[in-house]
């Protein structure tokens, strides 16, 4: 299956939804060679089927910061109950599923221009602000380990990878409920943190909801903010 493409505002957009991981991870690869020679800009919208992947490694605390995180174990590869990438972006190990919405912004940074704090930091911004227009409150994504949080609980994860001066990968925000996987990863913890930390726009907001239902309104404050 290949995705839609479209343009719109200077961007080009790529969507397909339950998009197979190994063909995506190639479409990006692709997609950043192109843009490395032409300078455009691409978003990816999709989701996967059940799926783990492992970057290069947990968030560090910085200086004066107080957090601790589960590093993956290697000897849980047997016991792992659904298919497992390992890949280039930063962060440890996270999970997808059908009912996110995944973000994959291919753009070229420039130091004067755009900077990677900046790109994730719109990422979030865009996430949030969608999600705000739809009634959810107490939203937060300025705090010591990156995401998009309520409280304890964390919404989306954030996973970047520079590759001359081009992004790929991005973001991940779990729009429905994703209790089948829960119980499958209980063993594990994503992102350095307990699965029971992490929740779905669904359990927020006691609404079903589906990625198609958020990506619009994501999409149009994510290019607006360019």
């Amino acid at each position: 299956m290949k995705p839609d493409i479209s343009q719109t505002q200077g961007w080009h957009l790529a969507t397909l939804w339950n998009w197979d991981y190994q063909d995506a991870w190639d479409f990006q690869k692709q997609t950043v060679e192109r843009v490395r020679d032409t300078n455009e800009k691409w978003l990816i919208a999709c989701s996967h089927p059940d799926v783990l992947t492992h970057g290069r490694g947990l968030q560090k605390p910085k200086k004066g910061q107080n957090f601790e995180l589960e590093d993956f174990k290697p000897q849980v590869y047997p016991a792992l109950p659904v298919p497992f990438f390992q890949i280039e972006r930063g962060g440890g190990l996270t999970f997808h599923h059908p009912g996110q919405l995944i973000l994959y912004p291919i753009v070229k940074l420039h130091p004067q221009r755009l900077g990677l704090s900046t790109l994730v930091d719109n990422l979030l911004l865009s996430v949030r602000g969608a999600l705000e227009e739809r009634g959810l409150e107490n939203l937060d994504h300025s705090r010591e380990l990156l995401g998009l949080w309520q409280g304890t609980r964390k919404l989306a994860s954030v996973g970047i990878a520079v590759n001359k001066m081009v992004t790929m990968h991005g973001l991940a925000l779990n729009v429905e409920r994703f209790d089948h996987l829960k119980q499958k990863l209980a063993f594990l913890a994503p992102c350095g943190m307990s699965v029971g930390t992490y929740t779905s726009v669904e359990e927020i907001s006691g609404r079903k909801m589906a990625p198609t239902d958020v990506i619009g309104e994501v999409t149009r404050r994510f290019f607006h903010a360019w």
